[in-house]
């Protein structure tokens, strides 16, 4: 199988277990304030995510430059507090039915900053694509 089919399958388990998410969201808030939510998914998280990225790709981890570490903590302080503390509140105040399709407007943030940020081009399919989600 090649390289780009196994990133589709990926991407769709991705997108399925993002799909199951708002439910466990939802059901969740029903016995905690938004930010505890948060901090404990955060939490959660960060402890099966860092043992496997530990676990598996230790001695890469120590090569790498400081910069690519500081993208990510960018990435961490923008994303999974401020990212995820909108998304609960969001499904807590309109329900996961309602909010899904707002939040299924990421790939169209994602192209567009891609293009201002990063000078990527996307083609016609990657374009039509996006739209279609």
């Amino acid at each position: 199988m090649s390289d780009a089919m196994v990133g589709i399958l990926f991407g769709f388990f991705g997108a399925l277990w993002f799909g199951t998410a708002p439910i466990f969201v939802r059901l969740g808030l029903r016995y905690m304030r938004i930010s505890t939510g948060t901090l404990v998914s955060m939490v959660g998280a960060f402890l099966v995510v860092g043992a496997i990225a530990v676990s598996l790709h230790y001695e890469e981890m120590l090569t790498l430059p400081l910069t690519i570490f500081g993208w990510f903590a960018l990435l961490g302080l923008i994303n999974y507090p401020l990212g995820w503390f909108l998304n609960f509140r969001a499904v807590q105040l309109a329900g996961v039915a309602r909010i899904t399709p707002v939040l299924a407007t990421s790939p169209l943030w994602a192209m567009l900053f891609a293009v201002i940020f990063l000078d990527e081009v996307p083609g016609l399919l990657t374009f039509i694509g996006a739209l279609s989600v």
